[in-house]
């Protein structure tokens, strides 16, 4: 019955939707220490789309509040969100930039060949005048570990700041 349900809900909205949908709601369920039933979300076919702002918000504070395996389930599930790899490693929040690592630790071992999905996303960041945000990008190059983000940290192997270029280094093995 239940699988029932969810393939009723997954042909009333996108993937996308329907994530966000169930994010949000655990989210908002979180906050206010009220459960919601799944008749409660009113998935239907009008709904708005979703905005990638709004996508990667609700990511991070999944991230920050720990729970890695829901986002690894994304990922996996709708390999698009690699694109907003770029954008979360942005965050402000160390915890949702320390939980992009984790995230993809994860993510190599069992979908590294879509993990460079995200290369795209994180040249971008490269280029930021903010140390901890080159350094993040150098981080998540060096774990998804392919040529490609090899070649791109070889830009890092000497950056101007010290433990950007020295995360570089080390996964470049030099």
């Amino acid at each position: 019955m239940q699988a029932a349900n969810n393939n009723k809900a997954t042909n009333l909205c996108s993937t996308r939707q329907l994530t966000f949908c169930l994010l949000r709601s655990f989210v908002v369920n979180l906050k206010s220490s009220r459960r919601k039933k799944p008749e409660d979300l009113k998935l239907t076919e009008n709904m708005n789309p979703i905005s990638d702002k709004e996508l990667i918000k609700t990511i991070a504070d999944f991230i920050e509040m720990g729970h890695i395996e829901n986002i690894v389930a994304m990922f996996k599930q709708e390999p698009d969100y690699y694109r907003l790899t770029g954008e979360l490693i942005r965050d402000e929040r160390f915890m949702v930039r320390m939980g992009m690592a984790v995230l993809f630790e994860e993510l190599v071992t069992t979908n590294r060949e879509e993990t460079i999905l995200a290369i795209p996303s994180l040249l971008p960041v490269l280029e930021e005048d903010t140390p901890y945000m080159r350094g993040d990008a150098a981080t998540l190059l060096g774990i998804i570990g392919t040529a490609d983000a090899k070649k791109a940290l070889e830009k890092l192997a000497h950056d101007k700041n010290d433990q950007v270029s020295e995360i570089a280094r080390d996964f470049l093995e030099l």
